[in-house]
């Protein structure tokens, strides 16, 4: 799957399962956090009838090795 930024370049994430991506801000490394969506497909289509086929959720922070170069 590939990711696109606005103002980096395009990476490509093999893991196409349901997942977060966690984006540190200082070194661009993209992190997968094993979870689900807040909200599942069915229960968009249930409560608006639009048919979702793909999410992105990005968390945008510092990594665990930026963060402590930041202190």
């Amino acid at each position: 799957m590939e990711i696109d930024f606005y103002d980096k370049s395009n990476r490509y994430d093999s893991n196409v399962s349901d997942h977060l991506n966690l984006i540190c801000m200082q070194c661009g490394k993209i992190e997968d956090f094993e979870d689900l969506a807040p909200v599942s497909f069915e229960e968009i289509e249930k409560t608006t009838g639009f048919k979702t086929f793909d999410t992105r959720f990005e968390y945008h922070g510092y990594c665990k090795e930026c963060k402590q170069k930041r202190r």
